[in-house]
């Protein structure tokens, strides 16, 4: 259930000046991880780490793309109106130093396990990651974006949600 903070977090995130399309991708992943930490009945808090999502286009140029759904996601869900519902936040820095000591390229995204160790090391219940398919624009037919997100929970290594487009 989202409650008054939640409503005023949306409000100010609608009025940013992401992409149309990013926000409305955003906020669905946004809303899906705000609706499974809300309906835990523990009393401890969640703590996520959001990966670079997997650019599926095959095109270089829009590689850009990937860790800038990870830096979207971390900066809405790293608000104070969003840690009042209990969800702490990896920052990006934080996530690529913990990538450096384990050796793992920051030019490269890892795999599911090695993903997992990463965010155990981060101390992380949450993991969110993904993968992006952007077809350009072409003559009159506009450009077409498709997102995939995963939420896992670390501990268990079981996926909270299908995978979801």
């Amino acid at each position: 259930m989202i409650n008054a903070d939640d409503y005023k977090f949306l409000n100010l995130f609608w009025r940013c000046s992401v992409n149309r399309v990013m926000r409305k991708v955003l906020m669905m992943i946004f809303l899906m991880v705000i609706a499974i930490v809300s309906g835990k009945a523990q009393s401890n808090s969640d703590t996520v780490m959001i990966l670079p999502f997997e650019n599926d286009s095959r095109k270089a140029e829009f590689n850009w793309v990937g860790e800038s759904f990870a830096n979207s996601l971390t900066d809405l869900m790293d608000s104070k109106e969003v840690k009042a519902t209990r969800l702490n936040v990896v920052s990006n820095q934080e996530r690529k130093i913990i990538q450096q000591s384990l050796r793992i390229p920051l030019t490269s995204l890892p795999s599911l396990a090695t993903s997992l160790k990463l965010a155990k090391k981060g101390e992380a219940t949450l993991l969110i990651t993904g993968k992006y398919d952007i077809e350009p624009a072409k003559d009159d037919v506009a450009a077409k974006l498709t997102v995939t997100a995963k939420i896992i929970r670390v501990n268990e290594g079981r996926f909270l949600s299908e995978d979801f487009t």
